[in-house]
């Protein structure tokens, strides 16, 4: 006892003298750091005002104090976004930002109405959006040589190129079809089906025969020396029926019959592609099957930087305050802070879809009085309509958003439903603006892209690969 009792007390002095000893060196250690502390917390727009009081002063005993608040202030906040960039992995992670970004929104909505400022006009959105695509080859510079060798070689088959819409397909296949002239074909699939295709096909080879034959055809590419014909949009000859897979068909055997010893080239929709791979694997050989992925964040940033520069416009970012929880950049000053957090939060919320993200960054900007285009946060598509939406009503919406372009027709054979019905929730969501006609067609309209396929994926109606969506 008298050992343990002996142990104790000189444990006791021992702790003890370590705490009289950390007072003077945490005292130190701030008058050490103090400036760092209070330049730290210059870039900390958010910070909350009990911690601004505290470090008022800058000189004098009541730095000590300004200092120690302040410090503990940012310890606590780099553990939180080192927590959060974390969680950012994981689906919870992302729908918890998703959560504090439309928090945000709503409050930074109401701060730019009273500061005033209009939407820029329908010019400036055409300039931002309208582009010669070279960033796509940088962007996917593997994929462009993957298939230019493959035309290069001579290769005869099927290959496809598979996104998710809007993720740069078409400009992908310009691209190609630039860089090999003459000896690259490209014509978009028409919506009608195999005659219309095969007339298509025929303006592209300028056969000018009313109706031409295989063998017209087959001349035509031997006397071009075409070593790869690209058909854009292919997804086109697919519906949402039981006979869906008929265009399909007769486009196949068709291009079969023709014996032309080149490389047939298709861009594909993500979602219509698992429908090719599991139902016509046996029929539709593919040759080769490139896959687009998501931009990264650099990309999108690239890609809206470069959109700006070819505008004309330099984007202000002075006035914008965004989350603490997402502006966690290393960066030198607010303004680069609040640029580069903000592109990060458009990347994120387009979930990597270039196309997706220029329409956001395109409602973000608005004109002030005196010209100049600043950036706000735009306002946030609500998900509680779809939340409450009938089953019929994300029925049809699925359909629409797995085949792009659907036919009131298409959508009631697919769904056995009856017709009333489904007109009624199509007039519904031509009303909210959800969806949009195309030549008697109906496809999700671009401003609700990305909420509807998010919200379908997170209803197990569209498989996470094809939905994209993070929020």
């Amino acid at each position: 006892t008298d050992i343990y009792l002996g142990e104790g007390v000189v444990h006791g002095w021992v702790w003890f003298l370590f705490k009289m000893l950390a007072l003077p060196l945490l005292l130190l250690l701030i008058l050490m750091w103090r400036n760092e502390i209070y330049r730290e917390l210059l870039f900390e727009p958010h910070a909350p005002r009990w911690v601004r009081n505290a470090v008022k002063h800058r000189k004098g005993p009541k730095s000590v104090w300004g200092g120690l608040v302040g410090g503990s202030y940012l310890i606590v906040l780099k553990l939180q976004r080192m927590i959060l960039h974390s969680a950012s992995e994981l689906d919870w992670g992302r729908r918890f930002q998703a959560t504090l970004y439309q928090r945000e929104l709503a409050r930074e909505q109401a701060r730019v109405k009273a500061a005033g400022g209009t939407p820029i006009d329908a010019s400036l959105r055409a300039r931002l959006f309208k582009g010669e695509g070279t960033i796509v080859e940088k962007v996917y510079q593997p994929q462009i040589s993957q298939l230019s060798s493959l035309i290069q070689q001579g290769n005869a088959g099927v290959a496809a190129i598979v996104a998710e819409r809007g993720g740069g397909k078409s400009v992908f296949v310009q691209r190609i079809a630039a860089r090999f002239g003459d000896d690259v074909l490209l014509f978009d699939c028409p919506l009608s089906g195999f005659d219309d295709f095969r007339a298509a096909l025929a303006d592209a080879l300028e056969i000018g025969l009313a109706d031409p034959q295989p063998e017209d055809f087959r001349r035509l590419i031997k006397e071009g020396v075409i070593k790869a014909i690209i058909i854009d949009n292919f997804h086109r000859l697919m519906h949402p029926t039981k006979d869906g897979f008929k265009e399909l068909d007769l486009v196949s055997q068709f291009t079969r019959d023709l014996h032309a010893e080149l490389l047939w080239i298709v861009t594909i929709n993500r979602v219509p592609f698992q429908y090719i791979r599991r139902a016509r694997d046996d029929r539709v050989i593919m040759l080769d099957e490139i896959q687009l992925p998501p931009w990264s964040d650099e990309q999108i940033a690239a890609l809206i930087d470069l959109r700006c520069r070819e505008a004309g416009i330099s984007p202000n970012f002075n006035d914008l305050l965004l989350p603490q929880e997402l502006d966690a950049v290393d960066v030198e000053t607010i303004v680069e802070r609040n640029r580069t957090g903000f592109l990060r939060l458009v990347w994120h919320a387009s979930a990597g879809n270039p196309t997706v993200a220029l329409r956001m960054w395109a409602d973000s900007l608005v004109l002030t009085e005196t010209g100049e285009v600043m950036v706000h946060l735009p306002k946030p598509q609500p998900n509680e309509e779809f939340e409450a939406l009938s089953m019929t009503g994300l029925l049809v919406l699925r359909v629409i958003a797995q085949f792009d372009l659907a036919t009131a027709e298409d959508i009631v054979e697919s769904l056995r439903i009856p017709k009333p019905e489904v007109a009624n929730a199509i007039l519904v969501a031509l009303r909210k603006g959800w969806i949009e006609e195309i030549e008697g067609r109906y496809r999700v309209s671009w401003d609700w892209y990305r909420t509807i396929t998010t919200v379908l994926t997170r209803k197990n109606l569209l498989s996470r690969q094809a939905g994209g969506g993070l929020i």
